[in-house]
């Protein structure tokens, strides 16, 4: 599949420069301004409902972008978007829409779990008015507001084609390898300066980027890796990069050295063991150029090995990776408590649900007294546990309608996307899975950077054969 003669390498550094002209020019307007959205909802989207203000800036500057891509983009561009990437738009709407209609009294009243809140407004003669499913309205349109930008990055990166997309992806590697620079000031334990973005919650220092939560900063840089190989296979597919055995090891092994490390240092456990699956589909994406051999992989897996174990016996217990590694012990993990509470308070919100951006006053509520402790307790851990508490049944069915759609999408990939787009298939696809995966036991979904970069590795599955128009000659 791919050259690797004298010939080959001469040809490819010699027309490398106009290609990537081309290649440049061949974007028109629209590509950059999908990039730049990427960039910007990642830089500035990593904040949480703790920081309305760069949430809030994300979500103007995403709209802005998205009124001059509605502007610019040719119509035939515009119309070859799949009828799929709008379905999953609406499903990813409509809940939290629905949720802010005004409903007559004697509706509301009805819905589980409305009683305190009858009681409340009976005290100041409001019981009777029209009021929203939501028991938060300016909570569920803050969450809706977030929503709808995710949903403009799907739709934008669905309407650029395979070289877009690479520039897509180029982006998501180089922000995520800038997020670096603040964490050596977070990891130094700044916390006054500008570097450090935002204010530490105590506790031991962790890595966190341009995130405030260390864990969704492990996504990151996890999705960062697997672009990483994905964005150098398209740069030597289209003879961007000379096709060399290893110059392309050795760009992705020089990224992975950067990225991984700065996984352990976040202290994330589960982004820390996610590491050998995220390893893995880098090798399978650039598999052509490793001339894989068992040998070869027993003495390098043995290789790191003992390097890890060197660098475990020779750090102080201060270190920052120690302080990392010991966060493995799960003496004082209260998530299963937090899970088990916020089950109960989603039993008694179903079948409606709370609103969306509404669990932390619904799980107070309900939150049993004798487990009622100096911490905060500001999400329930588990993306799809506080889906059912917010969104209940309605925004179960959306989420597993949005699931099925994108196994198909990559089915339908795999069976007809021209073979040079397989490796963005299979990134975004490895991508969704880290994102899923972590969603078990955290929140990532509900950073705005991470809900972006969810939505364009959707776009892609959902429409792998993106838009010819665009796919360069």
């Amino acid at each position: 599949m791919f050259n690797n003669s004298c010939g080959c390498r001469i040809s490819c550094q010699n027309h490398s420069m106009p290609i990537l002209r081309r290649l440049a020019k061949e974007q028109g307007v629209v590509t950059p301004l999908v990039v730049f959205a990427v960039a910007i909802t990642m830089t500035f989207g990593g904040g949480g409902i703790g920081h309305p203000l760069p949430e809030l800036f994300v979500q103007i500057c995403v709209a802005v972008i998205a009124a001059l891509w509605l502007w610019k983009i040719p119509e035939s561009q515009f119309r070859a978007i799949p009828k799929a990437v709008w379905v999953v738009g609406f499903l990813l709407l409509v809940v939290p829409l629905v949720q802010l209609v005004p409903l007559p009294p004697q509706v509301w009243h009805s819905l589980p779990g409305r009683q305190i809140e009858v009681d409340s407004l009976a005290l100041i003669g409001r019981a009777d008015t029209w009021r929203p499913l939501s028991m938060d309205p300016a909570l569920s349109f803050s969450s809706l507001l977030s929503m709808v930008s995710a949903a403009m990055v799907l739709v934008m990166v669905a309407s650029i084609g395979r070289s877009g997309r690479t520039l897509v992806l180029g982006v998501v590697l180089v922000v995520a390898l800038l997020s670096l620079v603040p964490a050596v000031v977070q990891l130094n334990g700044a916390p006054d300066s500008i570097f450090a973005i935002y204010p530490a919650n105590g506790g031991k220092v962790r890595l966190r980027g341009f995130q405030n939560n260390p864990n969704s900063q492990a996504d990151v840089l996890l999705v960062a890796m697997l672009c990483a190989a994905a964005f150098m296979r398209d740069l030597v597919q289209r003879h961007i990069l000379p096709d060399q055995r290893w110059l392309v090891i050795g760009l992705v092994g020089v990224a992975d050295l950067a990225l991984a490390l700065a996984v352990v240092l976040t202290g994330s456990r589960t982004g820390i063991m996610m590491l050998p699956l995220v390893v893995a589909g880098q090798i399978a994406l650039i598999r052509p150029w490793l001339k894989l051999r068992w040998a070869n992989l027993f003495i390098s897996l043995a290789g790191v090995c003992a390097i890890a174990a060197g660098t475990y016996s020779f750090l102080p217990d201060t270190s920052p990776l120690m302080v990392a590694l010991d966060r493995f012990s799960l003496d004082h993990d209260t998530r299963p408590q937090i899970w088990t509470n916020s089950l109960y308070a989603a039993r008694q919100m179903l079948p409606a649900g709370a609103g969306m951006g509404t669990f932390v006053p619904v799980f107070n509520i309900y939150e049993p007294a004798e487990a009622v402790a100096d911490t905060y307790v500001n999400r329930a851990h588990n993306d799809y546990l506080e889906l059912l508490l917010e969104a209940g049944y309605a925004g179960v069915i959306a989420f597993g309608a949005i699931a099925i759609l994108l196994v198909v999408g990559v089915v339908k990939g795999l069976m007809a996307a021209d073979k040079r787009s397989r490796g963005q298939l299979f990134c975004a696809t490895l991508a969704l899975c880290v994102i899923g995966l972590h969603s078990l036991v955290d929140y990532p979904l509900r950073s705005m950077s991470l809900a972006g970069i969810a939505a364009l590795c959707a776009a892609i599955l959902l429409n792998p054969k993106a838009n010819p128009a665009d796919y360069g000659k």
